[in-house]
């Protein structure tokens, strides 16, 4: 009769939490008084904004404000050229602020979230704790998603823009 005897050792793995992720908020604001003698020039800083935010005017939420009839006839017309140009219309949204912008009439915003998360600590030779096995993996993930706001319960609104 011959019996086996097995030893091993084996670190004890303790429960792995996830990372701690931080959403931030990052908002692009272009403002403007619109008048009957400055339509044209406030038409062409418009275009620039949306130019120099092309990529953002593509894929995040737009938020247009307007306390004048000038100024509502100039986002009218900003919405139909972005809809020509293939923007989602659940995309564009729409509102007339009754209180006044302060000196301005017209608004454009736009937020986009910026991801944080923690440094990683790089392996190590003879280390055997495995608490950050993930930090790598989980990290890139949430630098490499679209809308991350989406992940978590809330979703932007324009209040959260400190308007």
């Amino acid at each position: 009769m011959s019996s086996m005897l097995l030893f091993g050792c084996a670190e004890r793995v303790a429960e792995r939490n996830g990372i701690s992720v931080d959403l931030v908020p990052v908002t692009y604001t272009f403002k403007a008084k619109v008048d009957k003698t400055n339509r044209d020039k406030v038409d062409k800083q418009v275009n620039e904004y949306l130019d120099t935010h092309r990529e953002k005017v593509q894929t995040e939420q737009l938020f247009f404000t307007w306390s004048s009839e000038l100024a509502k006839e100039h986002v009218l017309k900003t919405k139909k050229m972005l809809l020509q140009q293939g923007i989602d219309p659940q995309n564009i949204h729409i509102a007339e602020q009754s209180n006044g912008i302060g000196p301005f009439n017209l608004t454009l915003s736009l937020q986009q979230y910026q991801v944080l998360v923690p440094r990683c600590e790089g392996a190590q030779v003879n280390r055997f704790d495995f608490t950050t096995h993930d930090c790598f993996v989980e990290g890139n993930r949430w630098h490499s998603l679209q809308h991350p706001e989406k992940m978590v319960d809330n979703k932007a609104q324009y209040n959260d823009m400190g308007e």
